[in-house]
């Protein structure tokens, strides 16, 4: 009876989250401010994966740059707040794109007028989104000092060198890892360094989130967390949870241990589930959390700026 009840618990706690996960997210698409600064900065970053790779396809990104237009000028319309930090680094990005094609008297009128490039340049910050340039001999450089400098010196590389990174390098950084924190230390993640080149190729595939520089990864780590460690209703996204903070742990982990990492989002569906564990081999209790792209840096990278938001903006004081 006890286990019937906890089912019955767990049907209507997915009920319910289905229902506000439906009325609340950009699925159906009601144009919030919040909603609408969310889908701009899904937006500009994508351009500004294109801004930072080693050969830019000039040109590149029309669909995605008339998509963010389209949406600073709704934004606009519905008279939002303008200087939401969102909101200015998409204009950024924007202005940044225009800036790259008009050096080089590259037209992208048909797509970009310049009418619509000065509407967006009245919000834009010269120092905010694009691409950074970094040199390989100052990426880790701060990797060993304070933590402040530590963190802020992380970038997701998307670029590797054909040189792998030894197992026994990568195996220290996720020992390293393991000491974040999970719920009551159950400790559900586990990791799986894919090493052969096709199947991170189709992993990859089924991924789509960096089909551009596919060709460079050469490791692939396959983050998972198991349901099977979890006892209740209130704990059916809590590997989620366990996952991403090992996840980011992980990441910083790498990065201390000098080795270029890129995470990769697995936010997809069964059926894509179903691919990468007939690779992987893990078992059906085990849910991917993330994979991560991880290889030796290259000598000279540029990387999206991926402007934050201030404080201000995700912090606040309850009164």
């Amino acid at each position: 009876m006890r286990e019937f009840r906890s089912v019955l618990a767990l049907i209507a706690s997915v009920l319910i989250d289905l229902i506000i996960f439906l009325r609340r997210s950009s699925i159906i698409l009601v144009e919030t401010e919040e909603k609408m600064l969310a889908l701009m900065t899904y937006n500009y970053h994508t351009i500004e994966k294109g801004l930072s790779m080693k050969d830019i396809r000039y040109g590149f990104g029309q669909i995605k740059v008339n998509t963010l237009l389209d949406r600073v000028k709704k934004y606009l319309a519905k008279d939002f707040n303008v200087n939401k930090s969102q909101f200015i680094a998409s204009c950024s990005v924007l202005d940044k794109y225009y800036v790259l094609h008009e050096d080089i008297d590259f037209d992208i009128s048909r797509y970009f007028s310049y009418i619509d490039y000065t509407l967006i340049k009245k919000y834009a910050n010269s120092v905010i989104g694009g691409a950074i340039n970094i040199d390989s001999k100052d990426y880790f450089s701060k990797n060993k000092s304070d933590y402040e400098n530590f963190s802020k010196s992380r970038h997701s590389i998307r670029n590797f060198s054909l040189e792998p990174i030894g197992i026994d390098k990568i195996s220290k950084a996720v020992n390293l890892a393991k000491y974040c924190p999970s719920a009551c230390n159950r400790q559900s993640v586990k990791v799986y360094l894919v090493n052969k080149k096709e199947e991170i190729r189709e992993i990859l595939r089924t991924q789509k989130g960096i089909l551009s520089t596919s060709e460079l990864v050469n490791q692939l780590l396959v983050i998972t967390a198991d349901r099977g460690y979890f006892f209740t209703s209130g704990e059916r996204n809590q590997h989620f949870v366990d996952g991403g903070i090992f996840l980011q742990s992980l990441l910083l982990s790498l990065h201390y241990k000098e080795i270029a990492a890129c995470p990769l989002h697995w936010s997809l569906n069964i059926k894509q589930d179903n691919k990468i564990r007939s690779i992987v081999k893990f078992s059906k209790g085990e849910k991917v959390i993330s994979l991560i792209a991880v290889g030796n840096i290259v000598k000279n990278i540029r990387v999206p700026a991926s402007y934050r938001k201030p404080l201000n903006e995700i912090f606040s004081v309850v009164k």
